[in-house]
C-alpha cells in the first residue's frame, strides 16, 4: 500500500492463541500484533481489539452475522405456560472442550435437584467421553450428539433455555466474540451466559448474566429463569429476535462496513 500510495485496511479475526511456542513463532505473533496499528482501519470482532492493539485508528466493529433465509421454515413457540409446564429443556449446542464451559454447567445440574429440569447437550469433542460420563451419573443430563445445522436451530427454537456456558479467560473471550449467542438470539428462546468482555454492551438487556462462574450461581440462575416468571425472559428475547438482531444479518453488517470503507 505504501508502494501504491493507497489505503490499507485488516479484517482482525483472530489474534495469536496463547500457548506453548518456539521463539519463531512468538516472534511472529508479536510482529502480527505490532501490525494491526499500521493500517488505515481495521475491521475487528471486538472492540477491546481496537482498543488495545490499535487506539488510534478508526475501527469498524463486526462481531458476528446471520442469514435469515436459515430460519424463514422454523417453528419458534412464542409464549409457554410455565405454571403448567412439566419438562423444562435447556439446550447446549457446540463443541466439547475446555473452553466451552461444559465442566461448568455440567457441575451446575448437580445442584439443580428438580428432575423436570433436563440439561440437553449436542456437540463433539475432546470432552465428549466427560459429557457421556456425567449424563450416565446424572439423570437430568441428556447427551444426543451431533446433528446436522437445520435439525439444531428448530431444537434450539423449540426448547425453553439456551446457554453458552463459556468462562472468561482474560484473553481469548476479550478478543473473540461468541457467535453462539448471535445464534441463539435468533430463535427468541432465553439465553444463560457469563458476562464475557467480547460481547458487545448491546447485547446484554437481552441476555440473562450468571453473578459468577460459579456452580452454585449457575444452578440458581437456572432456576431463577426457570420459575413463575419464565415469560418476561421470554418477553425479552423475542423482542431481540424481532428487533435487534435486523442489524445483525451479513447484509446489514456488509452495509456497515461499506461505509466504513467510504469515510476511509
Amino acid at each position: 500500500s505504501k508502494k501504491k500510495k493507497c489505503k490499507s485496511l485488516a479484517i482482525v479475526a483472530d489474534l495469536p492463541i496463547i500457548k506453548k511456542k518456539n521463539l519463531i513463532m512468538k516472534i511472529e505473533d508479536k510482529m502480527q500484533e505490532k501490525l494491526i496499528s499500521r493500517f488505515d482501519g481495521i475491521i475487528p470482532l471486538t472492540q477491546n481489539i481496537a482498543h488495545d492493539f490499535a487506539p488510534n485508528i478508526p475501527y469498524c466493529l463486526v462481531e458476528a452475522g446471520y442469514d435469515p433465509s436459515d430460519y424463514v421454515d422454523i417453528k419458534i413457540n412464542e409464549y409457554i405456560d410455565s405454571s403448567s409446564k412439566k419438562i423444562w429443556n435447556i439446550v447446549f449446542s457446540g463443541t466439547l472442550n475446555e473452553l466451552s464451559g461444559i465442566q461448568l454447567v455440567l457441575s451446575a445440574m448437580d445442584l439443580v435437584k428438580n428432575k423436570n429440569i433436563i440439561l440437553n447437550i449436542y456437540g463433539d469433542g475432546e470432552l465428549k467421553k466427560y459429557v457421556i460420563d456425567a449424563s450416565k451419573k446424572n439423570s437430568n443430563i441428556c447427551y444426543h450428539g451431533k446433528v446436522d445445522n437445520n435439525e439444531m436451530i428448530s431444537i434450539q427454537a423449540n426448547c425453553d433455555v439456551l446457554i453458552c456456558p463459556r468462562c472468561s479467560d482474560n484473553y481469548t473471550t476479550k478478543y473473540t466474540f461468541p457467535s453462539k449467542i448471535l445464534e441463539y438470539l435468533c430463535v427468541g428462546v432465553p439465553i444463560i451466559c457469563n458476562p464475557l468482555p467480547g460481547i458487545p454492551k448491546e447485547y446484554d438487556k437481552y441476555l440473562c448474566y450468571c453473578e459468577s462462574e460459579n456452580k452454585e450461581d449457575w444452578a440458581n440462575t437456572i432456576k431463577k429463569v426457570i420459575s413463575k416468571d419464565y415469560n418476561i425472559y421470554k418477553t425479552k428475547a423475542l423482542e431481540a429476535k424481532q428487533n435487534f438482531i435486523k442489524e445483525k444479518t451479513w447484509d446489514a453488517q456488509c452495509k456497515k462496513v461499506i461505509k466504513f470503507l467510504k469515510s476511509i
